[in-house]
């Protein structure tokens, strides 16, 4: 929503603000705060859904994937599920809460704090698009808005589309978010979407300054498949390289193991 944030290629407005991590925002603050403000207070008690489409930023990769929050809520879980599948994406991914980020001070959140019905996705990184990225994004945006009732039309469905069912990929355990122990040059060892086992190595940090160091090797923690790489090479201590989902073929099923 910062167009100057945008010409400059970054998240952060000018003044340093990163607008997903301001809710609800403050009248009195800075014109990112202000705009915060208004659309917490003022737009989104009136509406009835919110939509709120990423591209992973500069710094990670996602699958292409709608995704949400898995919130306490059962009658408000049910109507994401159903704004969630209505992408018709191959993947869906579910995660929780942020780790080290207050998750209210995030737009979805605060959406979702107000009992909105907020329907939301990754669809790509890196800071780039792909025809692949613009089609989803493009024709679930149309179909979301027929689940929704804002479009004529009877909304689409992967069945009816002749798709095989989507894989729900399930990255609510904080063991699957691997950081960089190091500063330097990051290493993607596992393809987006590749299959990880505990104990692999998923990624190595090059020393900057001292190419003849070896690299540090990190492993992930647990099983399952690369929901997330890195798209900007160079970390610092503490910076998400990579994040390992555990892949499920129904919402059912991973609530039948995941809970």
């Amino acid at each position: 929503m910062s167009q100057e944030a945008s010409r400059a290629g970054t998240r952060l407005w000018p003044n340093g603000a990163n607008f997903n991590r301001v809710f609800p925002g403050n009248e009195n603050g800075p014109l990112n705060d202000k705009l915060a403000h208004y659309l917490s207070n003022d737009l989104f008690p009136i509406c009835d859904g919110v939509l709120d489409m990423h591209s992973g930023g500069r710094s990670m990769y996602f699958i292409p994937s709608s995704n949400m929050v898995w919130v306490s809520d059962p009658a408000q879980r049910v109507k994401m599920i159903k704004n969630m599948l209505a992408w018709n994406t191959d993947v869906h991914m579910i995660g929780g809460e942020q780790a080290s980020t207050n998750p209210y001070a995030l737009l979805n959140r605060d959406a979702e704090r107000q009992g909105k019905s907020v329907s939301t996705g990754e669809f790509g990184g890196s800071g780039y698009t792909t025809p692949e990225s613009i089609k989803i994004i493009k024709d679930g945006l149309l179909n979301f808005l027929k689940v929704f009732g804002v479009l004529k039309g009877t909304p689409d469905t992967r069945e009816g589309l002749g798709l095989k069912p989507a894989e729900i990929v399930d990255f609510r355990d904080p063991s699957g978010f691997i950081s960089a122990t190091h500063a330097g040059i990051y290493e993607n060892c596992v393809p987006l979407g590749g299959e990880v086992k505990a104990g692999d190595l998923v990624g190595k940090i090059h020393d900057f300054d001292h190419p003849d160091v070896a690299p540090i090797e990190l492993t992930s923690k647990i099983s399952g498949v690369m929901a997330v790489i890195r798209g900007y090479p160079p970390v610092t201590i503490g910076d998400v390289v990579c994040v390992v989902g555990k892949k499920f073929s129904s919402i059912a099923e991973m609530e039948k193991v995941a809970g």
